[in-house]
């Protein structure tokens, strides 16, 4: 499968709408319990969702050079394994920076050990999850591709 242009903007639309309808669910969970909305704080936390259009193109390169199929599977598994975990911690890593670049920057001061130790307990197991499921989604766009470059050759023939 082919990154083209085309993908790139569809991967960012997609997290876009992760991140407002998150942010949605936020507001509308904070109107039903009648509490108040901290919209910069949830925002803050939301935008983290943004951080996984780089890993979303890094797992579809990952998943064009080491594709997951039949007959390939038990070579790709240690690479998408080692993928998962890496990808798992530099998002943690970077979703803890970003975090505590924004509070600093707009809510208040905290400490990148604080939101570090924050990211952690709310973002890895998340993370290596969502790293098999965008190697997934990638893998059926592959096979879809392939079964539509099929079906055009049988009609050129």
């Amino acid at each position: 499968m082919r990154i083209t242009r085309t993908t790139i903007l569809i991967i960012v639309f997609f997290w876009l709408l992760i991140t407002f309808f998150t942010l949605g669910q936020d507001y509308l969970h904070s109107q039903i319990r009648e509490e108040r909305f901290y919209f910069w704080e949830a925002l803050s936390f939301k935008t983290g969702w943004l951080l996984y259009i780089p890993v979303t193109l890094a797992v579809f390169r990952l998943g064009n050079i080491h594709p997951m199929r039949p007959g390939a599977v038990a070579k790709a598994l240690p690479v998408h394994l080692a993928g998962s975990l890496l990808s798992g911690l530099l998002y943690t890593v970077g979703f803890a920076a970003f975090l505590s670049f924004l509070w600093n920057w707009l809510i208040c001061p905290v400490s990148f050990a604080q939101m570090w130790q924050k990211a952690l307990a709310t973002n890895l197991l998340y993370s290596l999850l969502l790293y098999w499921l965008i190697l997934g989604a990638h893998s059926a766009f592959a096979a879809y591709g392939q079964v539509e470059q099929l079906r055009l050759e049988r009609e050129k023939a």
